[in-house]
C-alpha cells in the first residue's frame, strides 16, 4: 500500500447521470488499487442484470458500492445469490427495501439528510432483521453525497469498515493519499462507455443506421464518405450491426485514431448544471429529487429491436433513468419543466385545502405506457408491439411532475403538471382539448401557452375537452362544448382557447370525462355540467344536459374528492363516505342491484373510503348496456379503504375485479360483484392455474401486495399504487401493453402449455407494473 490505496476490491455501480469519469468513481480509483466500474444505462432490466452478472463474476469484487439508481441492481446481485458479499448503498430510496430481509451479510445504507426518499431508507433499517449486520450511516448531505463522501472523504472508510464487519479481517493501516492527484478514467473504460450511449435498446448491438449517426454526430467533420468508409471497416461480419468487441477493435487499432476518438469524447458528462461542489472536480453528477432526469439517447434511423418472443422481466425504475443528452438539430429546444422560476414566490399559492392525494409528495419522472398512435406516449424512441409500448418509458425532460391526466376516446391525450406550475399536453388534440387550439396531434409535450400566467395545480381531460385548476381555485376550461361542458351557460360550437368557468367559491379538485365536467369546491360543494346521460351529473334529474355548473344532490355531506367515469360517477364524503350515481348495469355503483341512480346513493363499505376510481375510456361496451348475465364489458369500480385494503364492483369480465384465480375470461360468468368486494377475500373460481409472469402476485390472496394508497380504473384493466411505493394491474393488457406489465402474458388457452399471447393477455390478479426489482416513486394516470 505505497501508494496508500486500499487492496479490497471493489465493484461500483454509478447512479443516474453519472459516469466512469464522475466524481465518486474518479475517488474510487483515487482510494483502491482493484475497481471496475460497469457502464450501466439503466435502460433494460435484462440487459442490466445480465451485464453486471457477467462482470461480477469475471472480477469477483470484495464489496459492492452503489449509488442512486445503481442501488437496485447491487441489491438485485445479492437477492439473486450472484454476489453474497458486504454491500455499500447510498442513497437508495426504495431500492434499499429488500435490505431488510438480508441476513449473514454486512450492509451499509449512507443517508443523506437532505434525500426526499430518506424516510424509506430508514425504513428498511428499522425493519431489518439482521441488526447487528445491517448498518445505517446519516449524513448531512444532498442526494449526489458528493461533499461529505468525495470532499470529506467519508466513503473509503466505510467501505472499509462495511468489509471489516462482514469478514471480521483487520485491514492495513491506511496511508494518506494525495487527495490533488488526477484519477484517470481507464481508456477502455471510456470508449465503453461511449459504446453504451449509442447502443440504444440495450442488446449489445449497434445498428449500421445508429453507428453511422452517432459516428457524424461525434465527428462531424467527417464526411458521410468517411463515415461509411469506417463504417465499412468496423463492421467486421457484414452483419450490418457493430457489438462491443468490434467497437473496442476498431479504436484501439491504431495510436493515431485513438488520440483522435478520446480527445473529441473525453469525460462525457451530462448537461445537467453542476453545483459549486461538483464543479471543483470537473465533473457534475446528476442530483435526483425523486426520480431524476429521464433517458435521451441519440437520435436513430431505426425503431429499438424489437424484445424476444420470451422477454426477462424489463425495468422502468423510477429512480433509475439517465441524464438526457444535449438535443439533436432536428428536436425542439429543451422544455425547461420543474424548474425553480425567479417568479415563482409571485404565483399563487395552492388552496390549503386541496386534497393531498391528488399531488405527488415530491416531483418525479414522468412515465407512459400503452398505445401511442396519436402522440400521446410523449416519446418515440421506445415503441414495441408496434407503435404502442408495452413498458414504462420515462419522458424526456418531464422530471418535475406533480400531476398527471390521461383522455380517452378513440384516441388518448395526457397533461402532465410541472413543480412550477406549468401544464404541458401531448397526443391527440380532437376539438382542440390539448389546449392548443385547433391544430393536429401532438407528439412531444407542449407547454399550453394560454396559461403561461397561471400557476396551475392539476388538470383533467374527457374525450374532447380539457380543463386546469390553477393556484387561486380558479377552473379554466377548452374543447368541446356539444353538451355545454365548458360550463358557459349555452351549447355550441368547440373553443380551444381555454376560458374561466363561474363558480361559487374555490375549486380544490377538478375532473372531466365523455362530455361532462366537475369542480369540487373548498366548502365541501361538488358541481357537474354537461351530458347527463344516465343521471352521471348526479343533479337528482333526467335532463339532457346541464349548460351551468350545478349542484350535486349530497344533501347533509361535505365531499373531499370525485371521480368521473365514462357513464357513473362517485365521490368520498370527508368521514368517508362512499357516494354513487349513474349508470349501473354491471353492478359497478355497488348497491347490490344493476340499476341507474340519478342521484347520489351512499354504498355500504366495510370501513371509510379513502379514494375511488370509475372506469373511465369507456363510453361504450363492446355487449352493449344492462346485460342479463355476469362478466361482460363494461364499468368496473375501484375503492380504496382507509386501512388500504381494495374493494372492487361491478364486471368479473377478464379479471377486472381481482376476485377470480384460474384465468378466465369470464364471458357470461356468475361472479359480477354487485357490491363492494374486498380483494383478498374467497376467488370465484378458485386458484388451480398459475399465471406464466414471474412478475404476478401468486398464490392468492391478491392482498398480499400490502395497503394500497390510489387506484386507477380503466377500459379494461385496473391498477394501483401500494405504500411501499410499488405499482400493480390487472384486467386486460390487450396488444398495446396498456398494464405496463412485462409480456408473459400468462397462458395462450386454457390447458394449452405455456406460451406468450400478443392478444389474450388476461391478467386475474396484480402484476407488478414495469419491473421487478425496485419499487416505483410515481405512479402516472391510466385511462
Amino acid at each position: 500500500m505505497a501508494d496508500g490505496k486500499s487492496d479490497i476490491r471493489v465493484l461500483y455501480i454509478c447512479g443516474l447521470g453519472s459516469n466512469v469519469t464522475g466524481a465518486k468513481p474518479s475517488y474510487m480509483r483515487q482510494h483502491f488499487r482493484h475497481v471496475t466500474i460497469p457502464s450501466v444505462k439503466h435502460a433494460s432490466y435484462s440487459a442490466t442484470k445480465e451485464a453486471l452478472a457477467k462482470e461480477c463474476n469475471s472480477f469477483k469484487p470484495d464489496i459492492v458500492v452503489a449509488h442512486s439508481a445503481g442501488v437496485g441492481k447491487a441489491v438485485t446481485l445479492a437477492t439473486t445469490g450472484t454476489f453474497l458479499g458486504p454491500l455499500v448503498l447510498l442513497a437508495g430510496g426504495n431500492g434499499c427495501a429488500p435490505v431488510s430481509d438480508m441476513t449473514g451479510r454486512a450492509v451499509t445504507l449512507v443517508v443523506p439528510s437532505a434525500d426526499p426518499d430518506a424516510a424509506a431508507q430508514k425504513r428498511a433499517l428499522r425493519s431489518a432483521l439482521d441488526t447487528s449486520m445491517v448498518c445505517g450511516v446519516d449524513v448531512e448531505d444532498k442526494h449526489d453525497l458528493n461533499k461529505s463522501m468525495v470532499e470529506q472523504a467519508m466513503l473509503r472508510k466505510i467501505i472499509e469498515d462495511t468489509y471489516k464487519r462482514h469478514t471480521g479481517a483487520a485491514l492495513a493501516p491506511a496511508v494518506a493519499v494525495d487527495s490533488a492527484a488526477k484519477v484517470e478514467t481507464p481508456v477502455k473504460e471510456q470508449v465503453k462507455w461511449i459504446f453504451s450511449e449509442w447502443d440504444l435498446n440495450d442488446d449489445g448491438l449497434v445498428t449500421g443506421a445508429e453507428f453511422k449517426e452517432s459516428l457524424a454526430t461525434l465527428c462531424d467533420q467527417m464526411s458521410p464518405e468517411d463515415v461509411e468508409t469506417v463504417v465499412q471497416i468496423v463492421d467486421k461480419n457484414k452483419d450490418g450491426q457493430v457489438d462491443v468487441d468490434e467497437f473496442l477493435e476498431w479504436v484501439f487499432s491504431g495510436a493515431e485514431h485513438t488520440d483522435k476518438v478520446l480527445a473529441e469524447t473525453a469525460a462525457p458528462s451530462p448537461p445537467e448544471p453542476s453545483t459549486a461542489q461538483d464543479s471543483q472536480d470537473g465533473h457534475a453528477e446528476a442530483t435526483e429529487v425523486v426520480e431524476a432526469e429521464p433517458p435521451h439517447e441519440p437520435d436513430s434511423l431505426e425503431p429499438p429491436a424489437a424484445p424476444s418472443a420470451e422477454p426477462e422481466p424489463a425495468e422502468a425504475s423510477a429512480e433509475t433513468p439517465e441524464a438526457p443528452a444535449e438535443p439533436s438539430s432536428r428536436e425542439p429546444a429543451p422544455l425547461e419543466v420543474g424548474a425553480e422560476a425567479e417568479d415563482a414566490a409571485d404565483l399563487p399559492a395552492a388552496p390549503l385545502s386541496a386534497v393531498s392525494c391528488f399531488y405527488a409528495a415530491q416531483p418525479g419522472q414522468l412515465y407512459t405506457w400503452g398505445r401511442g398512435s396519436d402522440g400521446q406516449l410523449g416519446q418515440d424512441k421506445m415503441r414495441f408491439p408496434s407503435v404502442n409500448c408495452a413498458l414504462p418509458y420515462p419522458i424526456p425532460r418531464l422530471n418535475q411532475v406533480v400531476h398527471v391526466s390521461c383522455g380517452g376516446g378513440q384516441q388518448g391525450c395526457t397533461g402532465a403538471v410541472t413543480a412550477d406550475g406549468a401544464l404541458y399536453t401531448f397526443g391527440n388534440n380532437f376539438k382542440g382539448r390539448l389546449g392548443h387550439g385547433d391544430g393536429p396531434n401532438v407528439t412531444e409535450p407542449r407547454r399550453v401557452e394560454a396559461l403561461a400566467s397561471e400557476r396551475v395545480l392539476m388538470a383533467a381531460f374527457g374525450s374532447d375537452h380539457g380543463s386546469a385548476l390553477v393556484g387561486s381555485g380558479r377552473v379554466f376550461l377548452w374543447g368541446c362544448n356539444r353538451y355545454g361542458q365548458l360550463g358557459r351557460g349555452h351549447a355550441d360550437k368547440a373553443d380551444a382557447k381555454p376560458q374561466e368557468v363561474v363558480l361559487p367559491a374555490a375549486a380544490v379538485q377538478i375532473d372531466c370525462e365523455d362530455q361532462y365536467s366537475a369542480a369540487l369546491l373548498e366548502d365541501g360543494r361538488l358541481f357537474t355540467w354537461g351530458s347527463n346521460g344516465h343521471g352521471r351529473l348526479g343533479h337528482g334529474t333526467t335532463a339532457v344536459s346541464a349548460h351551468t355548473p350545478t349542484a350535486v344532490a349530497a344533501e347533509g355531506v361535505s365531499l373531499v374528492l370525485v371521480s368521473l367515469g365514462s357513464l357513473y360517477a362517485g365521490a368520498v364524503g370527508s368521514n368517508g363516505e362512499l357516494l354513487m350515481w349513474g349508470y349501473g348495469g354491471h353492478g359497478n355503483l355497488g348497491l347490490g342491484d344493476r340499476a341507474p341512480r340519478s342521484a347520489p346513493a351512499a354504498v355500504v363499505l366495510p370501513e371509510p373510503a379513502r379514494q375511488l376510481a370509475c372506469t373511465r375510456g369507456q363510453a361504450g361496451c363492446k355487449d352493449g348496456l344492462n346485460p342479463k348475465e355476469g362478466g361482460h364489458e363494461g364499468p368496473h369500480t375501484v375503492v380504496v379503504g382507509t386501512s388500504g385494503a381494495i374493494y372492487t364492483m361491478g364486471t368479473c369480465h377478464k379479471g377486472l375485479l381481482a376476485n377470480l384465480g384460474s384465468k378466465d375470461g369470464a364471458f357470461g360468468r356468475p361472479w359480477d360483484e354487485l357490491k363492494p368486494y374486498r380483494v383478498g377475500g374467497p376467488l370465484r373460481n378458485g386458484s388451480e392455474d398459475a399465471p406464466m409472469s414471474p412478475l404476478a402476485v401468486w398464490p392468492p390472496p391478491y392482498d398480499a401486495i400490502g395497503p394500497v394508497t390510489s387506484a386507477v380504473s380503466a377500459h379494461i384493466h385496473a391498477a394501483v399504487v401500494c405504500a411501499d411505493g410499488k405499482a400493480w394491474a390487472w384486467g386486460c393488457g390487450s396488444n398495446d401493453g396498456r398494464c405496463g406489465v412485462e409480456r408473459f402474458l400468462n397462458k395462450k388457452g386454457e390447458g394449452k402449455p405455456p406460451e406468450v399471447d400478443m392478444m389474450k393477455c388476461y391478467m386475474m390478479g396484480p402484476h407488478r407494473i414495469g419491473r421487478s426489482a425496485e419499487p416505483s416513486n410515481q405512479f402516472s394516470c391510466v385511462a
